[in-house]
């Protein structure tokens, strides 16, 4: 059975990439108080290009192509089930120190958090991603229409290593600080405005899309965070806390779905779905919030009449190359009339264009076969050649063609 959906998701998660680049390249949201929406972007730009690759290659087949590629996508699936709320996280909590006035003064204490943020936005993922091979159940998935996925054998202690950080982080960032910002944003305006300002060097529209971007997040993943956590939880009572080390990595090979398979559980249905489409929504996200505010407008404007400037030189340039390179179709009928074989050098007026027909004579068969010689105009002299036996005259009028365009005699 076929996706229906297909190719929607690739072509959505490459229009998704170059939005969030767009944002790299024109937003200045960039400085140390952003740098969780900096890390926010790139997990989102790395699963925009995983799913784009995946869903390509491996539409309609689950055959084992790229075994390297699959170790290490299966591996950043993992790590972006983390990455992504992590950045949130951070987001939300470098925005509550700004606007409460609490963020750092000191080389020492801006040190520490530079460290905090940057092992909560890569530091955890990448400690997720160590963490899956206790609980790895196979190399990877192979699932059609999809591609690679990660294979979790399910038991308590995957919950704990994996499946909590997804819900942690959305519900830690909710409760601890996004509530806070709303009500003392309400509260003091005016003041949040000016110590924004000074501490965090951001205006009041900049902070304003900053937690919108933190929010976004939690209502996206925190769902899907609370259901998964408890279908994981209630897979059973004979679900074991540790299976033991032998019976997990026992048989470690890659596993293949077809997509009978997927398509027929729904969960299994609407997981696929999901990581498909949520990347593409958080790219979207991220353009609409940092990619069309005044800044980045103007420079699109700029690149845009940059660009429009270039094109109709460069256009102005060609037709300048053309105009000179081709000779102008001068329209002309040839006419062959008898003359003596003596000739001479006679002037012509000069816009009177003249040309002969020079015959040689056979010497085996004593007849005269033509071959046409056109004469060059020089000044105001046409010459002659001797032994012609015909004058060609040139008269400005439209010259027949054959069927490729090319000149005939008439």
């Amino acid at each position: 059975m076929q996706d229906p959906t297909y190719p929607l998701v690739p072509i959505a998660s490459i229009f998704a990439v170059v939005l969030v680049l767009l944002t790299f390249v024109t937003s200045g949201y960039r400085g140390a108080f952003n740098r969780g929406v900096v890390m926010f972007q790139i997990w989102v730009l790395v699963g925009l290009l995983i799913t784009a690759i995946q869903s390509i290659v491996w539409r309609d087949t689950v055959q084992i192509i790229a075994p390297v590629f699959c170790d290490i996508s299966s591996h950043l699936a993992i790590g972006l089930t983390v990455g992504i709320p992590a950045c949130s996280f951070v987001i939300t909590r470098r925005l509550w120190l700004i606007v409460s006035g609490d963020s750092p003064m000191s080389e020492s204490h801006k040190l520490r958090e530079v460290c905090i943020d940057y092992f909560l936005g890569i530091g955890v993922p990448v400690l997720s991603m160590i963490l899956y091979y206790i609980v790895q159940g196979v190399r990877f998935q192979i699932v059609e229409d999809y591609g690679c996925a990660s294979g979790v054998y399910q038991s308590g202690v995957a919950i704990l290593l994996l499946d909590i950080w997804p819900l942690l982080f959305p519900l830690a960032s909710a409760a601890l600080y996004c509530w806070r910002i709303v009500r003392y944003l309400r509260r003091h305006t005016r003041t949040v405005h000016g110590v924004v300002r000074i501490h965090g060097g951001m205006e009041r529209s900049q902070y304003v899309r900053v937690l919108a971007l933190g929010c976004v997040d939690i209502i996206l993943s925190l769902p899907v965070g609370i259901i998964s956590f408890v279908l994981a939880i209630g897979v059973g009572p004979e679900i074991p806390i540790w299976p033991g080390w032998s019976a997990i990595h026992t048989d470690w090979q890659a596993i293949a779905t077809p997509a009978d398979e997927w398509l027929a559980d729904p969960w299994f249905r609407f997981r696929i779905y999901w990581n498909s489409w949520v990347n593409v929504f958080f790219g979207i996200a991220i353009f609409v919030l940092f990619g069309l505010n005044r800044d980045s407008r103007k420079l699109y404007g700029r690149v845009f009449g940059t660009t429009k400037d270039s094109m109709q030189s460069a256009k102005a340039w060609t037709a300048s190359i053309i105009t000179s390179t081709l000779v102008p179709p001068s329209m002309v009928t040839i006419e062959i009339r008898p003359q003596s074989r003596e000739s001479l050098v006679e002037k012509k007026p000069r816009h009177e264009d003249a040309a002969e027909l020079d015959t040689l004579n056979d010497l085996e068969s004593g007849f005269a076969h033509a071959a046409i010689t056109v004469d060059i105009e020089v000044g105001e002299e046409i010459y002659r050649p001797g032994g012609a036996t015909g004058v060609v005259q040139l008269y400005e009028q439209e010259k027949p063609r054959d069927a490729f365009g090319n000149y005939r005699m008439v």
